[in-house]
């Protein structure tokens, strides 16, 4: 019986054991964001540098910060 008991023990921990040297699980996908095409220009910061977009809903999928409305000026 201790044998047995031994055995399971064992079988137990390198269950575990194994479990924790797995990858985790994946991750689900980012959910799509659909904008519309109404042009309603925006002047938005992406990498550095500003950039006009066609609206809102484009400027915040691409990533860009300090969205404000209207195209950018440039200033020459």
């Amino acid at each position: 019986m201790r044998m047995l008991l031994a055995a399971v023990t064992a079988g137990l921990v390198g269950i575990s054991a194994g479990m924790a040297d797995a990858p985790p699980p994946p991750r689900p996908p980012e959910p799509k964001t659909f904008c519309s095409e109404q042009y309603q220009p925006v002047c938005g910061t992406k990498d550095g540098n500003r950039v006009t977009y066609s609206n809102r809903c484009f400027a915040t999928v691409a990533g860009a910060a300090d969205i404000a409305d209207g195209p950018c000026v440039v200033s020459k």
